[in-house]
């Protein structure tokens, strides 16, 4: 998660109803703590289980999480034993539990997640920007019978020598997983990505990409102000305005704007030696596209893995379907 924040690319609340707000907000009253403005106006709650800090969430990042979950569940039983070891890195991990503010109903972060796994790895590393949810994590890793194998950390993924601190967790042998999901466009950038690849040869990525806050802020009326310059940080691209996809009467085409973002993403990721990443889009609303999750190997084994635990959605149907069936 990121420092102090002057501006917001993009918010899930903007895609909701008023009714949908104002149920969810009822839903968790009496445990509120209020807004984050240095975590993206994250809301913030104390846990009816455990009385320590909880981030409130939309049901869209439960099912990310449900994907990621199934992910190094796979990952962790195909190769246990086939490598030296096998390591696991969030570098956003929040405070290890979550408040679906749709339902009331909290659920465990990734980082509990990825510990309570059947077949756990044998280290991990979980890190966040912010000190009052690395004090809950560490916490809540504490409790966990695998805890004893989680080093946290506090830190800034933008940060070349908190990388470095990261990636020195890991021995040579070691098949790395590792979970890239800011919480905003200006919370990473291209060289966090870089330096994984770069300083863990090993390394599969699994990577929030914000197709929408992306093409927002590289289309909005300040095209170059601090939101397009973050924009371009995250996807390592000098002048991202570039990637802006226009129809025939020069109107901007905004799903054209993401599929040029998502190309040029995957060719960054293959400039590292990665294989053309698996993808998942997860959306907001039906036909509103929020991100995409990617998982990116050198292996083929590795997109393989993903694509059984996370199988893709069958498409809609259709009204011609089964016409060949007929006499």
């Amino acid at each position: 998660m990121g420092g102090s924040s002057e501006y917001r690319l993009f918010s899930v609340d903007d895609l909701l109803s008023n009714e949908v707000l104002q149920a969810g907000q009822a839903t968790a009253r009496g445990h509120h703590l209020g807004t984050r403005p240095d975590l993206d106006a994250a809301e913030m709650y104390l846990s009816r289980e455990d009385g320590l800090l909880v981030r409130g969430v939309w049901p869209h990042s439960a099912r990310k999480s449900w994907m990621v979950s199934r992910i190094i569940d796979v990952v962790s039983r195909a190769m246990t034993g086939k490598w030296g070891q096998l390591g696991y890195i969030e570098l956003y991990s929040g405070p290890g539990r979550l408040l679906d503010r749709s339902t009331s109903k909290e659920l465990p972060g990734s980082p509990v997640e990825a510990l309570r796994l059947s077949t756990p790895f044998d280290r991990y590393v979980f890190c966040d920007f912010d000190e009052d949810c690395v004090t809950a994590l560490r916490q809540r890793c504490d409790q966990e019978p695998m805890g004893s194998r989680s080093r946290v950390f506090q830190g800034d993924a933008k940060e070349i020598d908190h990388l470095e601190r990261v990636a020195r967790q890991f021995g040579r042998g070691t098949l790395v997983i590792a979970y890239l999901d800011p919480a905003r466009p200006r919370d990473m950038t291209w060289h966090t990505v870089q330096t994984l690849a770069n300083r863990l040869p090993t390394v599969d990525l699994i990577i929030n990409l914000p197709v929408h806050s992306l093409q927002r802020a590289i289309s909005g009326p300040h095209g170059r102000n601090a939101e397009a310059h973050a924009a371009g940080a995250f996807l390592g691209h000098p002048e991202p305005s570039d990637l802006m996809h226009w129809d025939r009467t020069h109107a901007h085409q905004p799903q054209g704007t993401m599929d040029a973002i998502r190309g040029f993403y995957d060719r960054q990721l293959q400039s590292l030696g990665f294989l053309p990443p698996a993808r998942r889009i997860v959306e907001i609303t039906p036909g509103v596209p929020y991100y995409d999750v990617l998982y990116a190997s050198r292996h083929p084994l590795g997109v393989n893995l993903w694509n059984k635990a996370n199988p893709p959605e069958p498409p809609p149907p259709s009204l011609l379907d089964g016409l060949d069936q007929l006499p």
